[in-house]
């Protein structure tokens, strides 16, 4: 139980420890419920799609869906994407699909996609149909919160960001575009592995456990205060930049790194581990080696838990719409589409074309039984050296682009962030205040006096 006075306590008591303050979040030292919303954050958090419903379908029967016909002539795999929850991204991934019906489609329009229809309209139906909220029960194909702009946001990538929002350990993973995600995952519109490593810094990690709230023992990420008020290095840190910085290519097999060139990577980097790396001149250096760092960290991770001594890609293939969901993955036309030369364009035919999508899969029984015990969160909790140099040597190059020491202590760190943080909000408020000249219009002779 947390109670207030009203100010007559003079000596104040924390932890056993008299202090001068306590403030909101409970602490003495940090006064980070002060800091505000950084406008250049904003638009790249969100919240995954709540569906309000068991939209989701094991792959055994997605499978058979993919390859099924419609009378439309629209392919199913234009409503049926990879599903993931938190427990997907800490865990084994459960290999789950959804139905998507998108934000607006009519029920005519999904009516069109008989399986994954009839499916809905016998298994989720009935639930929302009884749903207090009257546009859930009235439009009960389409999720409860489809969240469009998270859509919008992550259509332009290949790629996406994602962390589990209640979770023992704050670990960011990529998702391929095509998955979507649950509501009670996290997930960021951007691509390239800067934007990685800086989050997956310490120096956000303490930042959002500060910001955070909690269940029960477990932190909980929250946009709104671990995000969008999280200061980066540099002001123009999430502005384009030039193509040294775009997003790498998804591998959808296995990285390209091997574990014996990532540790002498790292192992190099600290055998004078006294010294910081050198504070370099640019900005787009700093970005470079943040990069560099965060892959190789993700592609020690990505091989730990998928090792390919246990693991093969197996390719997907059924048809797809070349301007649907998996549009990235159409390698060319059907081999039995049988579409006439001179069919019209608005023949759906036209549209579709073969998808192959790779994805890893057990090599046998006994590697998927030796593959359950590799999750992110064993990872995290037994913290192998080679983990903990990747972090140490990605932690290293985010501090050298603040321009601070990498020995910080956490409460320096939140002190240093909430400076840097009130600084820019200062700056955006005086930028949003300066009036624009008015751009004078030219004038057609009929107004010349």
């Amino acid at each position: 139980m947390i109670g207030f006075d009203a100010g007559a306590e003079k000596q104040r008591t924390l932890d056993g420890k008299a202090v001068k303050e306590i403030t909101p979040q409970l602490c003495a030292e940090s006064r980070t419920h002060t800091a505000a919303v950084i406008k250049a954050n904003t638009g790249i958090s969100f919240m995954g799609i709540t569906p309000a419903g068991p939209f989701d379908v094991a792959s055994e029967i997605v499978l058979q869906w993919l390859a099924a016909p419609n009378p439309s002539g629209r392919p199913n795999s234009d409503v049926l994407r990879p599903y993931f929850n938190g427990n997907d991204l800490t865990k084994r991934a459960r290999g789950a699909w959804t139905i998507d019906f998108g934000v607006d489609m009519t029920i005519e329009e999904a009516a069109a996609f008989e399986k994954p229809f009839g499916y809905v309209e016998s298994v989720v139906k009935p639930i929302r149909k009884g749903n207090r909220r009257e546009a859930y029960a009235r439009k009960w194909w389409i999720y409860a919160e489809s969240r469009p702009a998270m859509r919008e946001s992550l259509s332009v990538h290949g790629r996406y960001l994602a962390t589990c929002m209640v979770a023992k350990h704050r670990i960011f993973v990529w998702l391929d575009s095509t998955a979507l995600p649950a509501n009670v995952v996290i997930v960021f519109g951007r691509a390239d592995d800067f934007f990685l490593g800086v989050l997956q810094s310490r120096f956000h990690e303490v930042w959002a456990l500060m910001q955070g709230t909690r269940l029960e023992t477990r932190p909980r990420y929250t946009p709104t205060t671990c995000f969008e008020t999280f200061p980066f290095p540099f002001p123009d840190d999430l502005q384009p930049h030039p193509p040294a910085f775009a997003p790498a290519p998804v591998n959808p097999g296995h990285p390209s790194l091997t574990p014996e060139q990532a540790w002498a990577d790292a192992a190099h980097f600290y055998s004078a581990k006294e010294e910081p790396p050198p504070y370099r001149a640019s900005a787009g250096d700093h970005r470079a080696a943040i990069a560099e760092a965060a892959r190789v960290l993700n592609d020690l991770r990505e091989r730990w838990l998928n090792p390919p001594e246990w693991t093969r890609t197996e390719i997907l293939e059924f048809p797809a719409s070349v301007d649907g969901p998996w549009a990235r993955y159409v390698v060319g036309p059907l081999p039995s589409a049988g579409v006439s030369p001179n069919a019209g364009s608005g023949d759906p035919a036209c549209k579709i074309g073969l998808a192959r999508y790779p994805r890893l899969v057990p090599k046998d029984a006994e590697c998927a039984a030796k593959l359950k015990q590799r999750t992110l969160t064993n990872l995290y909790n037994e913290r192998p050296a080679w983990l903990d140099l990747a972090h140490q040597k990605l932690d290293a190059a985010v501090a050298a682009a603040y321009g601070w020491p990498a020995d910080l202590n956490d409460e320096q760190i939140l002190e240093k962030l909430l400076a840097l943080n009130l600084e820019r909000a200062a700056e955006e408020a005086k930028a949003s205040k300066v009036k624009k000249p008015k751009v004078q219009r030219s004038k057609d002779g009929e107004e010349m006096i």
